[in-house]
């Protein structure tokens, strides 16, 4: 279970912000989803950076998965680790020929060893400690603790990486990854969970081979993707997915059209990631790209690193009573 430090640390984040988030459960019909957690404020994908986004009105919490050396789904956006860790320095041996240290070298005892610092200029201080590599399996529990006290019932949103090299190690994740969201109770579609990946073949094998009945979302990039935002491509994502998530370029060079075409088959549309502090220049400000998204073009929920702001943009109802008055009925 959740450690009683980890609890007590929850306990305070949510104290120190209680009231200050939207609510929960989308009564904007748009789905907030924390992109890695609030990690426009802390370090992501971190316990603390979870705790976080859960009280500023996400709906749902995102999370990057890859595997340990000892096959275990762990919470890290990269294969690699020196972009955003000290491994480097806590594990010189390790690194391997190409000078990258993968997380797929190291176990699971080892990556708790490491401390995760920011990646974007501006951000959290590099500098700071105290900061790690959760597994898949903390976060869930972190979720369910929090949803308990609280009475949300905010959502998983996890993204299995590179499923095709993990299975190259030796590491297969499909199973592993439905495995520990059956065994936290997400067993269905009307389950408060989405399973994403960019690698069409890792969602075709969860629906079919293993036969899950959760909701799926194709991922939808830059090069190599262009025949999935096809009418066709769509209608064949519709086949074994509920949803695809869009880069915003994608979204924005269709005026919307691509949202549209899903909506004709069934499926939602959540692009991805909306950042308060790197606004793109075909906005004006951030409410204004959220304004164009949102609004004009209807996706059905964000993908972003500032879920707070996201929150109050959507006019998500304000309850200084704090979390339990605002998600109890």
């Amino acid at each position: 279970m959740v450690s009683k430090s980890l609890l007590r640390l929850s306990v305070f984040l949510l104290l120190l912000v209680a009231g200050c988030g939207g609510s929960q459960g989308a009564a904007s019909g748009t789905v907030v989803i924390a992109h890695r957690g609030a990690s426009g404020y802390l370090p992501e994908s971190t316990l603390p950076a979870y705790v976080l986004a859960y009280e500023s009105g996400a709906d749902y919490l995102e999370m990057d998965l890859v595997m340990s050396r000892d096959g275990v789904p762990v919470v890290f956006h990269d294969l690699v680790l020196e972009d955003s860790t000290d491994v480097a320095e806590r594990f010189p041996g390790h690194g391997r020929a190409d000078g990258h240290w993968y997380v797929s070298d190291l176990t699971v005892d080892e990556l708790r060893q490491l401390n995760v610092f920011e990646r974007f200029e501006g951000r959290f201080p590099k500098g700071a400690k105290g900061y790690s590599i959760p597994t898949f399996e903390a976060v869930l529990q972190l979720i369910e603790e929090l949803n308990s006290r609280s009475g949300c019932n905010v959502g998983v949103y996890p993204e299995i990486k590179h499923p095709k090299y993990h299975l190259g190690q030796g590491l297969p994740m499909e199973a592993a990854v439905v495995n520990l969201l059956n065994k936290y109770g997400y067993t269905s579609e009307s389950s408060r969970a989405y399973v994403q990946s960019f690698d069409k073949d890792s969602l075709i094998e969860i629906r079919y081979a293993l036969q899950s009945e959760l909701k799926l979302v194709q991922l939808i990039g830059g090069a190599g993707f262009d025949e999935m935002v096809t009418p066709a491509g769509l209608e064949q994502i519709s086949d074994y997915a509920q949803g695809i998530g869009p880069s915003k370029s994608r979204v924005l060079r269709s005026e919307g059209a691509l949202v549209r075409e899903a909506h004709t088959r069934g499926l939602e549309v959540h692009p991805y990631t909306f950042r308060a502090d790197r606004v793109p220049d075909t906005a004006v400000s951030f409410t204004d790209e959220l304004s164009l998204f949102v609004s004009q073009f209807g996706v059905d929920g964000v993908f972003t690193d500032h879920p707070d702001q996201v929150s109050k943009h959507l006019a998500r109802p304000d309850q200084s009573g704090g979390l339990q008055d605002r998600c109890r009925d």
